[in-house]
């Protein structure tokens, strides 16, 4: 049955756990309890500097990050306390999306308008050490297999997609041609093993 929370760009991240549902509508985070389907913070919810775009859960589920779109920042929520930090992305104009691996050790945001179009790694132990990674042109949205070897990203500016190995230094990634029509959105099945 559907939730009322309010008018806005929405987008869903459930709690590793598997109890709660974080809704991104704005500059707002409201907590969906899943068992009950309740809002449990609809007159308080946790409160972005910007509008939010995409959110993503580490595995522990102690954080979350958020993708801003409407600039160079990405938001980081530490869940327990509600806190809010910023983390600044070097020479980009906008985030879009963004995945975290099985091991929680990297955030990749895409963002789809910086020169070159670039994925930026965020290291989760020191949210200052970013490695921008450039892919295919504008890429939107972005995933992770579940091997944890490889994140692609859909490239929205060419009838490809991107492919990184998930693993450091960040080599160039693989860009390939698959004839799709401005591709968008990307997904992995988990029979995907990559990284051979």
């Amino acid at each position: 049955f559907p939730v009322t929370i309010e008018a806005g760009e929405l987008t869903v991240a459930i709690t590793p756990d598997g109890k709660q549902a974080y809704v991104v509508s704005g500059s707002k985070i409201f907590v969906l309890d899943i068992e009950t389907m309740n809002v449990t913070n609809l007159d308080n919810p946790i409160n972005l500097p910007a509008a939010g775009l995409d959110i993503a859960f580490t595995p522990n589920g102690k954080e979350a990050y958020i993708a801003s779109r409407e600039n160079k920042y990405v938001y980081k929520l530490e869940v327990a306390s509600k806190e809010i930090s910023t983390i600044t992305l070097p020479n980009a104009t906008e985030t879009y999306s963004l995945v975290i691996p099985i091991d929680g050790r990297h955030v990749y945001v895409s963002s789809a308008s910086s020169p070159p179009n670039n994925v930026f790694v965020i290291d989760t132990k020191n949210n200052s050490n970013i490695t921008p990674v450039s892919v295919g042109d504008i890429p939107y949205y972005i995933t992770a297999s579940f091997d944890n070897k490889a994140v692609y990203t859909a490239n929205y500016g060419e009838e490809a997609y991107s492919k990184i190995v998930n693993k450091s230094p960040f080599n160039v990634p693989t860009t390939t041609n698959a004839d799709l029509t401005s591709p968008y959105c990307v997904a992995v099945t988990r029979d995907i093993v990559t990284g051979k």
